[in-house]
């Protein structure tokens, strides 16, 4: 009986054994295979485990995941700022992006996208300056540069006192002082990114070194003539952006001048006499001037004009010499509002003088006080009828 016993208790020892055996080559063969760096997916590291009361995950590894989902097309404030206009990506690591300036703060696509944004030329100082485009605060201290900067689709925020002959889109613009005297305080306080000036006026050049010491921009103008009048309009069309309007303005004066002149005699050289009279003083104006040039292009020859002299003896009125060249037209430009002392004082130098009377445009009438608006001011683009008018009064047979 106790062998029997001992046989079953050996019987049993054996088969626990074998059953152990078997549990560790289960754990063997069926390892998780765990990416480097990662935990073996076992109790609460693993698989979650789940409420059964509720369906939910018990514990807190999916809570990491829904914070993930929540954020998801949110941005930081720092991107916020930059979304919102507020900030500026940076391009290189600790340097922020420059931010393009509007194009004149009118929205228009910047000038540099079309080539330069600037239009370089030589001023009538000689100076090679260059002026960014479509400038946005413009003053102009001279009428006629005015109106040209008008024509060529530009507007001032500044003008001179005085408002004779001057566009009225300008009357609106902010007084700065006189054409002679100009109020440096009131342009600086308007902050112009342009100013338009006339060297040969000893106010406004003075102003120059001032412009330059603040930085602002300047355009000294000068002209005398049709040409040098179409290349200062060339350019500030330039300026503005406004090649359309040249060449509707420019051209187009152009050819309505040559037209004029194709039509001058030219076996007939008649002479002239231009006088400019103020009501202090009576002198001789030269080929140079605006009227001058016109005259000059008509085919006349101004009596004024001698070699031996210098400029200004040329234009100190002088009977003797006038009487000596007695020429074919007498015409005489007149500046000043107050036209009885202007008259009175031209009497005393001419009429008051008997020889006046003996001179053959005097005595057969020609002797002509020219219109203020087309021969004392600028013509502009009244070119081609200040010319035209110059001419029926020379050639009446030809200009009818």
């Amino acid at each position: 009986m106790r062998r029997w016993i001992s046989v079953i208790l050996v019987v049993c020892l054996m088969l626990s054994l074998f059953s152990s055996a078997g549990c560790i080559r289960d754990e063997k063969t069926g390892p998780q295979q765990v990416a480097p760096g990662a935990e073996a997916s076992s109790g609460s590291k693993g698989t979650p485990e789940v409420d059964a009361a509720e369906g939910k995950p018990a514990g807190g590894a999916i809570q990491g995941q829904k914070e993930n989902i929540e954020n998801v097309g949110k941005t930081s404030p720092e991107e916020n700022k930059i979304q919102d206009g507020q900030g500026e990506a940076s391009e290189t690591p600790g340097k922020e992006k420059e931010a393009s300036p509007p194009a004149g703060g009118s929205g228009q696509e910047p000038a540099g996208s079309r080539g330069s944004e600037y239009v370089t030329f030589v001023d009538s100082l000689g100076e090679t300056v260059r002026i960014k485009k479509r400038p946005q605060r413009v003053i102009s201290l001279y009428n006629s540069y005015t109106n040209v900067w008008y024509s060529a689709g530009g507007e001032v925020i500044g003008r001179i006192d005085s408002t004779e002959q001057l566009t009225k889109k300008a009357l609106s613009a902010e007084v700065c002082g006189s054409m002679g005297n100009p109020n440096v305080e009131k342009i600086l306080s308007l902050r112009p990114d342009l100013v338009l000036l006339s060297a040969g006026i000893g106010g406004q050049k003075a102003l120059i070194p001032i412009l330059k010491q603040n930085n602002i921009p300047y355009m000294a103008i000068s002209y005398e003539n049709l040409q040098e009048y179409l290349q200062v309009l060339k350019t500030m069309t330039e300026i503005t952006e406004r090649p359309d309007l040249y060449d509707r303005i420019g051209n187009k004066l152009q050819r309505e001048v040559n037209e004029i002149l194709a039509r001058v005699p030219k076996d007939k050289h008649p002479t002239v006499l231009l006088l400019f009279g103020t009501a202090t003083s009576l002198r001789v104006r030269l080929p140079n001037t605006t009227v001058g040039y016109m005259l000059k292009d008509l085919g006349t020859v101004n009596i004024a004009q001698d070699s031996r002299l210098t400029e200004a003896e040329m234009q100190v009125f002088s009977m003797e010499r006038i009487l000596e060249k007695d020429p074919d037209f007498i015409f005489l430009q007149t500046m000043g509002s107050d036209l009885e002392k202007i008259k009175a004082r031209v009497a005393e130098e001419t009429s008051a003088n008997p020889a006046w009377k003996t001179l053959r445009a005097v005595k057969e009438g020609r002797y002509i006080v020219l219109p203020k608006d087309l021969y004392l001011y600028k013509p502009n683009e009244r070119y081609a009828e200040a010319y035209e008018g110059l001419a029926r009064i020379l050639y009446p047979e030809v200009f009818k």
